[in-house]
């Protein structure tokens, strides 16, 4: 038998993040759920840096998955990616439980924010398995491997971990040699963010 697949339109923005799961049942044992998520595009080293609340490098020294409500303001009228109720997106009901594996990550540098080294602070990616389905990312990136240092370009959420700015362009992992790779695929900027990351890291 095949799975079901359901699809989930995703507006995040900072401040803002917005569901709409594409049927009424409940999902159940062995289906999977694809997020389609729409975020901010940075074009430089400089615009990364100034949107971020918290850039740190760190270790992810454990993980756990989580339903995370993450309604925060209406979503965009009219807007029928954002906003299912524009009668564009037909039959979606709108929801603003998301799934995120959230990470423990401990702090080894802080390069902008506030926290300190040897803390650790909540990291929030969407996707993850909980009850036998699985949710995921299209486009997303791969869980991060624990107990390897990354560096982390965060978001502040009142009351919630912080999530990265975007999944293409926020995590950076980093080698034993002290070099940066972005962990997301399409990155225009990851040359730049790495030779940053590597400045001020030596």
């Amino acid at each position: 038998m095949s799975k079901l697949i359901r699809t989930a339109l995703v507006g995040v923005g900072l401040g803002a993040s917005v569901a709409s799961i594409a049927g009424c049942s409940p999902a159940s044992s062995g289906d999977e759920v694809v997020y389609h998520a729409s975020y901010p595009v940075y074009s430089s080293v400089e615009d990364l840096e100034s949107s971020s609340d918290l850039i740190v490098i760190g270790t992810p020294i454990s993980s756990e998955v989580r339903q995370i409500d993450v309604a925060a303001e209406a979503p965009v009228p009219g807007d029928s990616e954002l906003d299912p109720g524009s009668g564009d997106v037909e039959g979606e009901e709108l929801s603003s439980l998301l799934t995120y594996t959230v990470y423990e990550v401990e702090v080894d540098q802080v390069l902008q924010g506030d926290a300190r080294r040897g803390e650790t602070v909540e990291v929030a990616i969407l996707g993850g398995t909980m009850g036998g389905v699985t949710y995921r990312e299209a486009e997303g990136i791969d869980p991060l491997a624990l107990n390897e240092d990354a560096a982390f370009y965060l978001a502040a959420f009142e009351g919630a971990p912080y999530q990265p700015l975007n999944s293409a362009q926020s995590i950076y992992a980093k080698s034993s040699d002290s070099t940066f790779t972005s962990v997301g695929v399409e990155n225009p900027i990851s040359r730049d963010v790495a030779a940053s990351l590597r400045a001020v890291t030596e």
